[in-house]
């Protein structure tokens, strides 16, 4: 009888062809000595990464499984048809133009997690890599904060999920994660409902690739912000109907600042039709999520930045 596996490598592509093969060759070079799988989500792709792929698992038929796929399912139900199909307790994650450069990385983060049950998710430092392979920024994860109580996990979006690996804790998505843009965050917000994260220095740093075919690091600023909002929004739906009223706070802070600095793009573009579009989405969401007493704030914050161009800068809203 097969034994089930310790841990699944998630591994998903999506017309990565020249770069997925040094991916899965740094997952196979894993030295991890308990059972273990890669399970693979590729989206159809039409440039010749699946036909690679079938070709790797001909050749390790036992380690990988190549999820069948008949239909283009697009970017979000990929990934949460990959994750609920991993059969480990524990996950990690890689997509096809990235890479990892230590055999030792899920030894050392599985080993920890088996000793420290309070643990769901432990991450490690990266370098960012251009489509050649050159380095551009060497370990991002030096001088910030690493280590982050459940609290803080459901609160950040500044881990690379190329580098982590969580326990097998989340069973069903919620219905509103389709609608969120960045499902890394909202992964976290999901996960810090189960336990801490901790970062391990002694892995060595994988590579994050940026190139112009990635589809989240080569948008620019303006398209990312209108992404967030969504994403805010979405996880401070779910945050409230689970009774975490700090956490949903801190999501409307974060929706609100991100309109204001897209107003801030606009003003400074004098584009005065979509500062207001922006002023009337934060009403909308004071009114929804039932912020009034926020109002005369958000109200002289959008007046001095529309009508004066003098921008307020505010730290985080206390939970109210």
């Amino acid at each position: 009888m097969t034994q089930a596996p310790v841990v699944s490598v998630c591994f998903i592509t999506y017309n990565q062809a020249p770069y997925v093969a040094k991916a899965l060759e740094s997952i196979l070079a894993q030295d991890f000595a308990r059972p273990w799988e890669i399970v693979i989500a590729d989206d159809l792709s039409t440039d010749g990464t699946r036909e690679i792929l079938i070709q790797y698992q001909a050749q390790f038929p036992a380690q990988i499984r190549l999820l069948d796929r008949t239909r283009n399912m697009g970017p979000g139900p990929n990934f949460i048809d990959l994750l609920l199909s991993a059969r480990g307790q524990y996950i990690a994650y890689l997509e096809g133009d990235d890479y990892w450069c230590d055999p030792a990385k899920l030894s050392k983060q599985i080993e920890f997690m088996d000793a420290h049950p309070e643990t769901v998710l432990t991450w490690h430092n990266y370098n960012i890599i251009n489509e050649n392979d050159e380095v551009v920024q060497r370990n991002l994860a030096s001088g910030v904060k690493q280590d982050y109580s459940s609290d803080e996990l459901k609160q950040i979006n500044s881990l690379k999920s190329l580098t982590i690996c969580f326990r097998n804790v989340i069973q069903q998505f919620p219905s509103n994660y389709l609608q969120c843009p960045n499902g890394d965050t909202y992964l976290y917000a999901l996960l810090g409902e189960s336990g801490n994260a901790r970062f391990l220095s002694d892995i060595k740093p994988s590579c994050y690739r940026v190139h112009s075919g990635g589809t989240w690091s080569m948008l620019n600023q303006l398209k990312k912000d209108h992404k967030a909002t969504i994403s805010y929004e979405a996880i401070a739906q779910h945050t409230r109907q689970q009774g975490d009223h700090a956490t949903t706070d801190y999501y409307i802070d974060r929706l609100i600042k991100t309109h204001y600095a897209i107003t801030y793009q606009h003003r400074t573009a004098h584009h005065w039709f979509k500062c207001l579009r922006m002023f009337f989405a934060s009403l909308r969401v004071i009114i929804l999520f039932k912020k009034l007493n926020w109002m005369p704030s958000i109200v002289q914050y959008y007046t001095r930045i529309i009508l004066l161009n003098k921008p307020i800068f505010w730290s985080h809203r206390a939970t109210t």
